[in-house]
């Protein structure tokens, strides 16, 4: 997902952006913030709206290995 067009930023930055990059997961939780370049920031966040049956699938018979 890509924010744009958000609060100026100082100096000549223009406005604000971010970059979210979605993995799935079971709970909804950021697992990184980064500002690479000023007032351009990178997030990852971890969410089952990101995961599909197959993913799920897969989880569930690795857990099964696993017990």
């Amino acid at each position: 997902m890509e924010f744009k067009h958000g609060a100026h930023c100082w100096a000549t930055s223009g406005p604000r952006t971010c970059t979210v990059t979605l993995r799935c997961g079971l709970e909804n939780k950021v697992l990184d913030v980064a500002e690479h370049e000023t007032c351009k920031y990178a997030m990852i966040v971890e969410t089952p709206a990101a995961c599909t049956q197959a993913t799920v699938d897969e989880a569930l018979a690795e857990q099964q290995m696993l017990t």
